[in-house]
């Protein structure tokens, strides 16, 4: 999912939309990947509190899903092998 997809369906406001566009994290997989890797979003260029907060709780909402569906397709794949 793209962050513009998310943005359309009002789960992220505008400033967080923004600051996702201008720090290139594009798609739901890259912002889950920075946030696994920071544990936040404060460092990001004009990114305060609410952001972080809202950011952090959208990667929460669907990182059950990201580790869902690579768990599926690693199973996929190893049923393939044999």
């Amino acid at each position: 999912m793209t962050i513009d997809e998310i943005y359309k369906n009002n789960e992220i406001s505008v400033r967080s939309y923004n600051i996702c566009k201008y720090n290139s994290l594009e798609s739901l997989d890259k912002l889950i990947d920075y946030y696994f890797r920071n544990h936040s979003f404060e460092t990001l260029r004009n990114c305060g509190r609410r952001s972080d907060r809202e950011l952090i709780d959208l990667c929460r909402k669907y990182e059950t899903n990201i580790i869902n569906n690579t768990i599926e397709k690693a199973n996929e794949n190893t049923l393939e092998e044999t």
